[in-house]
């Protein structure tokens, strides 16, 4: 597959230019947060989910410049006892996510606050009302399918001539974490990782749907328990 200048470029935008914008995007989400700026957060979500469709629009007309199939960035459905498995898997893990989620409706308070104090580096971005919750899990569809076209079937694609396979995986998955900076060293790292089990989930599948259906399962679980621990219930200020 022969590289074109339009890959480098996009390259450059995942290594360099998304870390830089979402740093500075969510400083402006706090300072938004901490003026008490009404629909700071719809916006920011709103903001993202144009943003990842833009850059995915963008790979999908370098594929049709350059005359690339479908398979090439992973968006096929193989019929392969590998590509079974994994979706079973998948479909296992995202359903016991999903009961997960659902649970914490029920949780005692103890187990609230423990989850409240986990997620507190992530408050600005989790749903705090049913309207952001609602935005939030149109923003788990866009980045379940947008990051894993972009950091999985364009990046490890490009690395791959390079790297190899696996190191492109590796490396795509660096710069998955890196496009989290904004969350800490340890949201950089935990990130990575996720992104690293998303890669291996594509590389053995052959297909990039199982690792969108996990992300968008991943993210929404994170959209149902961020809305319970700082919204639905929320410690409420004494009067």
């Amino acid at each position: 597959m022969k590289t074109l200048a339009a890959d480098h470029f996009l390259f450059v935008v995942l290594a360099v230019g998304l870390p830089v914008f979402g740093l500075v995007s969510w400083r402006r989400l706090r300072r938004r947060l901490a003026e008490g700026q009404e629909g700071a957060r719809l916006a920011a979500y709103s903001g993202t989910i144009v943003l990842q469709w833009a850059l995915v629009v963008e790979v999908f007309l370098i594929w049709l410049t350059a005359g690339r199939p479908p398979s090439a960035l992973g968006l096929v459905v193989p019929r392969s006892i590998a590509f079974l498995v994994t979706a079973g898997v998948v479909g296992a893990t995202g359903t016991l996510m999903l009961l997960q989620a659902r649970a914490v409706r029920t949780a005692a308070a103890d187990v609230i606050e423990r989850l409240r104090a986990q997620l507190q580096p992530l408050e600005g971005v989790l749903p705090h009302t049913l309207g952001e919750r609602a935005v939030f899990f149109a923003l788990s569809a866009t980045a379940g399918f947008c990051e894993e076209v972009l950091y999985r079937g364009f990046l490890i694609g490009y690395l791959t001539p390079w790297l190899g396979t696996w190191g492109a995986a590796l490396a795509s998955s660096a710069v998955f974490g890196l496009g989290h900076a904004y969350q800490g060293a340890a949201g950089v790292a935990k990130t990575a990782a996720l992104g690293f089990a998303a890669a291996v989930i594509y590389v053995v599948s052959g297909s990039l749907w199982p690792a969108v259906a996990l992300h968008v399962v991943m993210d929404v679980q994170g959209g149902i328990i961020g809305y319970e621990v700082f919204g639905r219930r929320a410690v409420k200020p004494a009067a």
